[in-house]
């Protein structure tokens, strides 16, 4: 549970203590918000997702938002105010509810979003993912939901095997205390990494996603030995289904759909499933990236591979595995509609038009050029396919009514 509470402790995780952690100020920013432009693209597929929810819903249908690492609340606050202009009447028929678990964050959430608020639409908070989904399957009624999980999911507890030789070990924190060496001193603590068997989960998870736990077969889906898991997104999945007429799970994060046929497709040509033989091999024979370890701390924008040095200070994130959300997606009834890039998803909104009139407006003597420019070289970072703009990925999976809540 190191990671788990090193992020979430109510009172010593990074995400509860009082500092700044997202934007310039803090350790890491998000996409949305560095540009407005991914927001306007992630918008309109969000905008679809709820149309389409509302009327598969019929005329007593509702909508809930589920939110999950809203950030400083920019999306949220782009969403409603863009349907306060255009779309008043989603007024009473979609609410917004956003699962945050850190004080500050929150605080500036209700701040950012109170003007909206009080013209009427209904925003409300969760401090965890079990809250917020049972809040929701509690409410009568044809309830849809549609869940925004925006670099969330790599957060998430990751639970790191190392393959060696015949065995399979599992790193897990020790922590100890050091002698104080005068009486008046506090005792330190040394957090260090140990390595012992397989816990049951991270067991249950070798088994779910490669059918086996050998660690001679294991050994040919990592390139350094070591295998990332992530059990908590199965259990994510089935609290995002649980209790809705139709559940839409929208994940933008880091990551690759590691070791598999999983093709990154353009938008309408739906997913690519694994190859019949269980092949590695990516689309049109191309080798699919393999798993190893990526579980860094960010400290102030920099990464730092000691993840122990500043618990509760620094921020811990490892890369998506979208293999294994695709795959937990399936078991719990979700099917992958469609698995793109940042920078494919950006193109197909426009996002290389409005680039270039970011550049002529860079290019001109007006109070607008340096936002302009500010704004045109983050664009153009999240186009670049073999940048920034290739490494995030937007994954949709759909989970349609079953015709009884909680089913």
């Amino acid at each position: 549970r190191f990671m788990e509470l090193a992020l979430t402790h109510p009172t010593e995780g990074y995400y509860c203590r009082t500092h700044e952690g997202v934007g310039w100020r803090g350790d890491f920013s998000t996409a949305p918000a560095l540009s407005p432009d991914f927001n306007q693209a992630l918008s309109r597929l969000v905008e679809e997702l709820v149309d389409g929810a509302l009327a598969a819903g019929g005329e007593d249908g509702a909508v809930t938002v589920v939110e999950l690492g809203p950030g400083g609340g920019e999306f949220a606050e782009d969403m409603l105010a863009g349907w306060e202009v255009r779309r008043p009447d989603l007024r009473e028929r979609v609410s917004w509810l956003l699962v945050e678990v850190g004080p500050r964050l929150r605080e500036k959430q209700r701040r950012v979003l109170l003007r909206l608020v009080r013209t009427g639409w209904k925003v409300e908070w969760a401090d965890t993912v079990e809250a917020a989904f049972a809040a929701q399957s509690s409410l009568s009624g044809n309830q849809a939901r549609v869940v925004v999980s925006n670099e969330f999911v790599d957060a998430l507890p990751v639970h790191v095997v190392r393959v060696e030789g015949s065995s399979l070990l599992e790193a897990y924190v020790d922590v100890s205390a050091v002698p104080a060496r005068a009486q008046a001193e506090a005792p330190a603590w040394e957090v260090r990494e140990v390595w012992q068997g397989l816990s049951p989960q991270a067991e249950a998870e070798l088994e779910f996603l490669f059918g086996t736990t050998d660690p001679s077969e294991l050994l040919a889906w990592t390139r350094d030995g070591v295998l990332e898991l992530r059990p908590a997104v199965g259990a994510l999945l089935e609290k995002a289904a649980s209790g809705a007429s139709g559940v839409c799970m929208l994940t933008v994060d880091y990551g690759e759909a590691f070791a598999s046929s999983l093709s990154v497709c353009r938008r309408g040509e739906g997913m690519v499933d694994e190859c019949a033989g269980g092949g590695m091999a990516g689309s049109a024979g191309v080798a699919a990236p393999l798993y190893g370890r990526t579980l860094r701390a960010f400290f102030r924008h920099q990464r730092t591979s000691d993840l122990y040095a500043r618990v509760g200070w620094q921020d811990l994130t490892a890369d998506v595995d979208f293999r294994a959300l695709d795959r937990h997606g399936r078991a719990t009834g979700f099917e992958t509609i469609l698995f793109v890039t940042v920078a494919d998803l950006l193109r197909a909104h426009g996002a290389e038009e409005q680039l270039q009139v970011l550049v002529r407006e860079a290019g001109k003597a007006s109070g607008r050029a340096l936002e302009a420019d500010r704004r045109a070289s983050i664009l153009a970072a999240l186009l670049d396919r073999d940048g920034l703009g290739g490494s995030f990925r937007v994954m949709l999976q759909v989970r349609e009514g079953t015709g009884e809540r909680g089913a």
